[in-house]
């Protein structure tokens, strides 16, 4: 009554007092709708959309019909997703069927490691931390089928949190492995081999205190405004706190990745897990390239929400594939290709990387200091040792080129 204000509520129009002031059978008689400014970032560019739309039907030479129009209207803020509804997408049905099976199968080849045929075979790791590293790779299967439920605050957490976590219990697993085998004898080793829960605890309690930390800088889903008209979100953070959590884990992996490169040369030679090295160095390779394409993808503008979706499953399940082919299901195909000569191979390969790692301790005193030559020099040594060594080992002459020289030279005469 005072500022002119008018009011939805209906039942005032009925008062005395406020009819006096307003028109009340005229307000009565109108149907009030509120602008939809809470469905576009900028209304006017909102606005201009729907009446360049309207005036193209209108003014326009009928070539298009009202039902394209209003569905162009409608995209302008429709967010599109690969869904589970067969209804509007078939991929998302397929996907989500693929994965199923592909967990089901995951689930069951867990019984490789009760079988009598295949036990000597998973025996390098214990059997609970192969089924955490299942566990880890399975988990990214479920943020594969997260792509096709619509994004919100809370589907964006959980999907981090799986992606981290999955890493976490897929990588730190065979890295405990490789830091209790280390060629050096050294209580951290120790003390790793018989603590590997609390090693593997330390990891997922940082996990979790970057993902508390993500919540403060915003983890949100963001639209992506598609010049086609068809918008998808993406889930990101624009807060600086946010983006600086996300590249500390990040860093993070690497570590892993970086570290378990680290222990895979030193131990390059350990006669007992001479294979299994092999394919470790083949496990951290692909996993940097893929680890690289997916950190490239967070700064790359894709235009399509069908071309983003691709990529990132192609990303999500070249992981999932190799990681399970190459850390699991390689224990059972390698025997094959392993022929009994297997300790005369390894000691020819030894012998030449301990003829390639003199050239380099060599070539290395020439340019380092005598320390870092010396480090360098152990470093070697380590690298071609077939088992473990002390700090006495270490400090004297390299016997482990001289033992396999002398393997490859008995089984020259054998021949």
């Amino acid at each position: 009554m005072k500022d002119k204000i008018l009011s939805g509520i209906s039942s005032l129009y009925d008062e005395k007092e406020v009819c006096e002031v307003v028109d009340c059978e005229l307000f009565k008689s109108l149907q009030f709708i509120n602008r939809p400014t809470s469905k576009f970032h900028d209304y006017y560019a909102y606005s201009e959309k729907i009446r360049s739309n309207l005036y193209k039907y209108i003014y326009g030479n009928g070539n298009i019909t009202a039902t394209e129009i209003l569905n162009k209207v409608n995209d302008i803020t429709r967010i599109y997703y690969v869904s589970i509804d067969s209804k509007a997408s078939s991929p998302g049905i397929i996907l989500f069927a693929f994965s199923l099976v592909i967990i089901i199968g995951f689930i069951l080849s867990l019984s490789f490691l009760y079988s009598e045929k295949y036990k000597n075979v998973y025996n390098v790791i214990p059997n609970d931390f192969w089924i955490l590293i299942m566990t880890g790779i399975i988990m990214v299967i479920i943020v594969s089928c997260l792509e096709i439920v619509k994004k919100t605050t809370c589907t964006c957490y959980i999907k981090h949190t799986l992606l981290i976590v999955g890493f976490t219990l897929t990588f730190v697993p065979i890295l405990y492995k490789l830091i209790a085998e280390f060629p050096l004898e050294n209580k951290y080793s120790d003390w790793i081999s018989v603590h590997r829960y609390l090693f593997l605890l330390s990891f997922l309690a940082l996990e979790l205190i970057f993902n508390l930390m993500l919540i403060i800088g915003k983890y949100d889903a963001e639209t992506i405004r598609d010049n086609n008209g068809k918008n998808y979100q993406v889930c990101t953070t624009h807060k600086m706190f946010g983006k600086v959590v996300v590249v500390l884990e990040i860093i993070v992996s690497l570590l892993i990745i970086t570290s378990m490169l680290f222990c895979i040369f030193l131990e390059w030679n350990v006669e007992k897990s001479f294979y299994d090295i092999r394919i470790l160095s083949i496990v951290c390779g692909v996993n940097i390239i893929i680890l690289a394409i997916y950190i490239t993808l967070k700064f790359v503008d894709i235009q399509h929400y069908m071309v983003f979706y691709v990529t990132r499953e192609c990303i999500y399940w070249a992981y999932i594939l190799s990681n399970y082919f190459f850390i699991y299901i390689s224990k059972i195909i390698l025997p094959v290709f392993i022929d009994k000569t297997a300790q005369e191979k390894n000691a020819f390969f030894k012998n030449n990387s301990c003829a390639n790692s003199e050239s380099n301790v060599k070539g290395s005193r020439n340019s380092l200091y005598n320390s870092k030559s010396g480090l360098i020099n152990n470093l070697f040594k380590l690298h071609n040792s077939n088992g473990k060594l002390n700090s006495q080992t270490l400090s004297g002459s390299n016997t482990d080129c001289n033992n396999a020289s002398s393997i490859v030279k008995s089984a020259t005469s054998k021949t």
